[in-house]
């Protein structure tokens, strides 16, 4: 999207908590980079967020878990969404667009609420561009509680 012509972040910032309202929200991202980047801006342009959710999940943490992917840490979006078989197509648009990126992500969220866990043939590229044996993982492990905590607080919810 281009953002010459966006409104004010501030303007978008009251939006988006008119829109949460008084939900109980838990925001889903990939990685920490986003949170600290909202701060970050926020903070320089002196944008009060205490009406803001804190409630942040990072996939990133939660894939490199189950992946079992070991010293190789940090995993980009886009080779976890090779590993699990979802493309950026015509649907999702291509990586590092915020709405693909958006969309992609939604995809695993998706996949660890119905925890549905499908390693794809293409996870054996990942793999190998990284240096790793053959066998492709996928394990849950308690590295990143608070998606836990989300699917069952939606289950409850009956969502």
């Amino acid at each position: 999207m281009d953002t010459a012509m966006a409104d004010p972040l501030c303007m978008v910032i009251k939006r988006l908590g008119d829109w949460i309202g008084r939900y109980s929200v838990q925001i889903v991202c990939w990685s920490g980079t986003d949170r600290r980047q909202l701060l970050t801006e926020c903070q320089a342009k002196h944008i009060d967020l205490s009406a803001f959710p804190t409630d942040w999940a990072d996939l990133q943490a939660f894939y490199t878990s189950i992946m079992d992917v070991g010293s190789h840490g940090c995993v980009s979006l886009g080779d976890v969404a090779t590993w699990f078989g979802i493309e950026f197509d015509e649907s999702t648009g291509h990586a590092h667009s915020a709405l693909a990126d958006a969309r992609v992500t939604a995809k695993l969220l998706k996949q660890v609420m119905d925890g549905d866990y499908r390693v794809s043939p293409r996870a054996q590229e990942v793999r190998q561009r990284w240096g790793m044996g053959e066998r492709a993982q996928t394990r849950l492990s308690s590295k990143c509680p608070e998606l836990g905590d989300l699917l069952l607080k939606l289950k409850a919810e009956g969502k």
